[in-house]
């Protein structure tokens, strides 16, 4: 579904699994100048009602491209839909990424789910927090500052040009259209969009065990 697609973009933007699964309606900020993330909460398994972020420092608000917004745009109205179909109404504190099938939030193991899924797909491996080291290697190697990268994504402790997480350091970088880049998962994932009823049939196998109510950059 392009709710499933949604949720597998965000990850592109070094976001955490529980902070995407953990967005509400009112984190998400559409303004003239852009729309914007203010990453507020995350989600666990233990605590999927949602608590504050990791550290004080991951408290941050995220850029968006024109599709991540025009996706969670869609995404909103779809929550809204779903709650709809149950007698509710989706409040501004209410997570986004519901089951259609029972009118709560995913389980934040679902973003696995579908990105397993996927790579199966694909033959490219990937996952969630992959994604978010790709994203911070990649933003190494173009030279971004490492104190605004800690900041970016979260993290208290200055990342010394990547250093706690890329294991690439003094690589070019690999091209997108390499096979067993994470990218590259990416890169099938959006040339394949459109024939995704895949989503559909995955989310009639597994159930949702999930027992509550709950720097922008661009990729071609």
């Amino acid at each position: 579904t392009k709710q499933n697609y949604a949720m597998l973009y965000l990850t592109t933007f070094g976001l955490r699994r529980g902070e995407i699964m953990a967005l509400t309606q009112k984190n998400v900020v559409f303004r003239p100048d852009g729309t914007f993330i203010m990453v507020l909460l995350t989600r666990t398994l233990k605590r999927p009602d949602g608590k504050g972020t990791k550290t004080p420092s991951s408290e941050r608000m995220i850029a968006l491209t024109e599709e991540a917004a025009a996706l969670l745009e869609y995404s909103i109205q779809e929550a809204r839909d779903i709650k709809a179909d149950f007698g509710q109404i989706l409040n501004q504190c209410d997570f986004i990424f519901l089951n259609p099938k029972r009118g709560v939030p995913y389980c934040v193991t679902h973003l696995n789910r579908i990105m397993s899924y996927v790579s199966e797909e694909s033959g490219v491996k990937s996952s969630p927090h992959m994604m978010r080291h790709t994203f911070t290697t990649q933003a190494s190697l173009a030279g971004v500052n490492g104190r605004a990268l800690a900041d970016y994504l979260g993290h208290k402790k200055n990342l010394h040009d990547g250093a706690l997480y890329s294991r690439h350091r003094g690589r070019q970088p690999e091209s997108h259209s390499d096979r067993q880049h994470p990218y590259a998962w990416l890169k099938w994932l959006y040339n394949n969009k459109n024939a995704l009823g895949i989503f559909s049939e995955m989310d009639q196998k597994i159930p949702d065990k999930s027992r509550v109510r709950i720097f922008s950059h661009r990729f071609k």
